[in-house]
């Protein structure tokens, strides 16, 4: 049969927000027990006294603070490097037929070095591009034909090479995601690999964003 602590600490493994909130000390933990408590008592099936979801709270951003505070610092601490690549462009197009065919036609006609970004996903409906300026007018003729359906240009990117570990930290990706996102920092684009996490902005956003990055590495996280 499942304890008040055991409902307590799937509720909120479900809500990494509240998570967050309850470890960095910032959330009324006697509201929130008066909030989640109906839904303990439904999961139990029967009532439960405020008391008791207070000090399972509690209890549980006290343990779990230490946990995903000890692997975050392991992960952040073996990030090796962080690259911003300015002079970028995103083209949106409606998937078609042809669309690959154009893509294909497009990498044949230019190289790709070290001084030239190019990523593209191939989603359900459509297909994104984001490119170096220099690409333009190649990127431009290749693709005339299709439909567009977004463009956004004066972009940056910043790539953060993660430890191979990075697969199996749970919450890396959030904790700088949510980092970016207390700055008030829009992102409009997301890339990533295995060990390769690039997040794509404005770039009248770019310095922002990237001072928070590379403060993970050196931030105090409490134990």
């Amino acid at each position: 049969m499942q304890t008040i602590s055991e409902c307590v600490n799937s509720l909120i493994y479900r809500k990494p927000f509240i998570a967050e909130a309850l470890q960095k000390g910032i959330i009324n933990i006697s509201s929130l027990a008066r909030n989640i408590k109906p839904e303990i008592e439904e999961q139990l099936k029967k009532k439960v006294q405020e008391g008791a979801v207070i000090m399972a709270l509690q209890r549980y951003s006290q343990e779990k603070e230490i946990v995903i505070s000890q692997k975050l610092r392991s992960c952040l601490n073996n990030i090796s490097d962080v690259f911003v690549r300015s002079g970028l462009s995103e083209y949106t197009y409606r998937n078609s037929d042809n669309l690959f065919n154009r893509y294909v036609s497009f990498v044949k006609k230019i190289t790709l070095g070290n001084d030239v970004f190019f990523t593209f996903v191939h989603g359900v409906f459509e297909t994104n591009y984001v490119i170096s300026n220099s690409l333009t007018k190649q990127f431009r003729e290749s693709f005339k034909n299709e439909k567009q359906v977004a463009f956004e240009t004066d972009l940056s990117s910043i790539t953060v090479r993660l430890p191979k570990e990075n697969v199996q930290t749970q919450g890396l990706y959030y904790y700088i995601l949510q980092g970016i996102a207390w700055d008030g920092i829009n992102i409009i684009n997301m890339i990533s690999t295995s060990n390769e996490f690039t997040i794509i902005v404005k770039d009248t956003d770019v310095e922002k964003a990237f001072s928070v990055i590379k403060n993970l590495k050196e931030k105090k996280l409490k134990k």
